[in-house]
């Protein structure tokens, strides 16, 4: 797993696809940027996570048929590590840096609220992001380039990170 230096372009790629997404879905999905490239100077994969938090979850399938049909790949793989969101990708073979991965979540959902508190509280804190990078880069040599391994090596921080008060 390579951990990747911040880029500024992070912000106008996610305004870029938001842009798209809002063409293809209309305006009232909440349409988030999460993820490491969403806290400006965090390394990472370089991967733009977007997270799409619909009012009601019926409105999940729906909105990631109408995503595919604009070049955003359903990923299986990705299904089976997401539990109930719609998870979706900018490439079939994801991930490389400039990829864009979609989170398609119920608004209301732990999942939207965790992913927002654990950014907002990223980008705060200083002494807590830097932490956070040496987690990330302990990860990365551990996990020896598999993705799943790095993220479950990771998540206690962030779990903990996203549910304190």
């Amino acid at each position: 797993m390579l951990i990747n230096r911040y880029r500024r372009d992070f912000k106008e790629i996610f305004e870029l696809n938001k842009r798209r997404i809002r063409e293809c879905i209309g305006p009232n999905p909440r349409i988030e940027h999460f993820g490491s490239t969403s806290v400006p100077g965090l390394p990472g994969k370089g991967v733009i996570d977007i997270i799409i938090g619909f009012k009601d979850k019926a409105q999940l399938s729906a909105a990631a048929r109408k995503l595919s049909s604009i070049g955003y790949f359903i990923s299986k793989r990705g299904q089976r590590a997401r539990g109930s969101r719609i998870f979706l990708s900018s490439r079939r073979g994801e991930s490389g840096i400039g990829d864009v991965h979609l989170h398609l979540v119920p608004e209301k959902s732990e999942d939207f609220k965790m992913a927002l508190m654990f950014r907002n509280r990223l980008r705060r804190d200083k002494a807590l992001r830097e932490y956070y990078i040496r987690i990330k880069r302990e990860a990365a040599r551990a996990a020896k380039g598999r993705r799943e391994f790095y993220t479950e090596l990771k998540s206690e921080f962030v779990e903990k990170v996203s549910k304190l008060s």
